[in-house]
């Protein structure tokens, strides 16, 4: 039977089968399989298959197939969802416990940017550089370093978990650096970014949602507890991996947006005619000027717009 299956499956659909196979879908069905045999006995499945005709066991797989991609497929569709609840965007019914993990991880950056002060100032008094340190220094200053670059600034802008407090320190930045609002600006300045720097922005934010989605996928394993007890250690080991997978994946999508924005600001204030800002000094005053400009419109009689000779 698995060889009438195996030459059916050549060229293009070959590819689509590897492709619904290789997928946490699969792997989360496969699973549930492997626990119900576990409870029946590991001989129940295979025993049971063989017994059917040739025709029915090729329809049990395409069957299969068909329904892991289709269950890939309807979490796919919720990719937003996923990532905004990770992120820590829950019912308001849930707030008690979002205002104490929001509290939780403000005294986490406190604590990290106590120790972090301390430690530069322990370098400083020294009169050394962060990286002529000892190696725990140096290794414990570019650790702290890194955490912070992932936690807001304010600390109302603190989210209940650490993927949310990642992303919304990238969304934060813009604002920080430049006055522009990213929430308002990013659609408007997406527009203008050449394709390089869209297509690398869209596979970073791919690897954001695959991560997700494995995750999701990971913590839905746990439902297989009804057949075998080792469906729970694979669940919890499988979420902690997709969830690191899932905080480097965010790091490297803030870092890339947030690059876009220093990198790119300026074709926004040309797109608009917006005069562009002379100094560092007056570019935040002038951003936060333009990101209202974005979202309500003004009738101020100032900046004057710029002329392009181009157009």
């Amino acid at each position: 039977m698995l060889s009438a299956f195996s030459e059916s499956l050549g060229g293009k659909l070959a590819e689509s089968w590897l492709g619904t196979v290789l997928t946490p879908a699969f792997a989360f069905w496969a699973g549930g399989v492997a626990a119900f045999a576990y409870r029946n006995g590991w001989a129940s499945v295979p025993t049971w298959f063989n017994a059917q005709e040739e025709s029915f066991q090729l329809a049990t797989l395409v069957l299969a197939l068909v329904g892991v991609a289709v269950s890939a497929e309807i979490v796919n569709r919720f990719d937003q969802t996923i990532v905004r609840l990770l992120e820590g965007y829950w019912p308001a019914w849930l707030n008690p416990l979002r205002e104490r993990l929001v509290a939780r991880e403000l005294a986490k950056t406190t604590t990290a940017e106590k120790r972090f002060q301390a430690l530069a100032k322990e370098l400083h008094d020294k009169g050394a550089r962060p990286d002529d340190g000892s190696v725990q220094q140096v290794d414990e200053y570019v650790t702290l370093d890194e955490y912070l670059r992932g936690r807001p600034v304010s600390a109302n802008a603190h989210m209940a978990t650490r993927l949310g407090n990642i992303l919304r320190a990238a969304e934060r930045k813009p604002l920080d650096k430049y006055g522009l609002d990213a929430i308002v600006c990013w659609p408007r300045l997406w527009l203008l970014l050449p394709d390089e720097t869209r297509d690398a922005l869209v596979s970073s934010r791919n690897a954001l949602d695959s991560s997700a989605r494995a995750l999701a996928w990971a913590l839905l394993f746990i439902l297989w507890t009804v057949f075998a007890w080792w469906a729970a250690p694979v669940a919890v080991l499988a979420a902690l991996i997709s969830h690191r997978s899932l905080l480097h994946a965010a790091s490297g999508y803030g870092d890339l947006v947030e690059s876009a924005f220093d990198v790119h600001r300026v074709l926004l204030y040309q797109a608009l005619r917006w005069p562009l800002p002379s100094t560092p000094a007056e570019e935040r005053g002038m951003g936060q000027v333009l990101t209202a400009y974005l979202w309500r419109g003004s009738d101020q009689s100032a900046p004057t717009f710029v002329v392009n000779k181009e157009q």
